[in-house]
């Protein structure tokens, strides 16, 4: 579900990417997410830089923690702090955090999303710290 933007982006990059190459078909998609993922984190940071990743408790990916790509990358995993109550991130925690460790990347969702990320928050947390 909410999927259906990118759904259409897909279709649309393949019928193009078929016609430069003319092709009967294209496959634009990667071929797994933690690849998708290794590729987000090589076109936003370099090894060293300190990311902030939802961990597991909270259903945070594999993928964004040391022993997944973004740790086998080479960066600097820091724990999102968490609500005590609840699957999401703690904002000010997260505003800390982000002081604190001056964050490349800041990393929501993952394996379970069990309640909406407060998405606009996050965002104003990374563009205050830089990220």
């Amino acid at each position: 579900m909410g999927l259906e933007a990118i759904e259409e982006i897909e279709v649309i990059a393949a019928e193009l990417c078929a016609e430069v190459f003319d092709a009967s078909h294209a496959e634009i998609r990667v071929p797994s997410g933690a690849l998708a993922n290794l590729y987000g984190f090589m076109a936003t940071c370099k090894p060293g830089d300190a990311i902030i990743a939802p961990p597991a408790t909270i259903g945070g990916h594999v993928t964004h923690h040391d022993p997944g790509c973004a740790g086998l990358f080479g960066l600097e995993i820091h724990p999102a702090p968490i609500e005590a109550d609840g699957y999401n991130v703690d904002l000010d925690g997260l505003a800390k955090l982000a002081r604190k460790v001056k964050p490349k990347l800041i990393t929501i969702g993952g394996s379970l999303n069990l309640f909406p990320h407060p998405i606009a928050e996050i965002r104003a947390v990374a563009d205050k710290f830089g990220a």
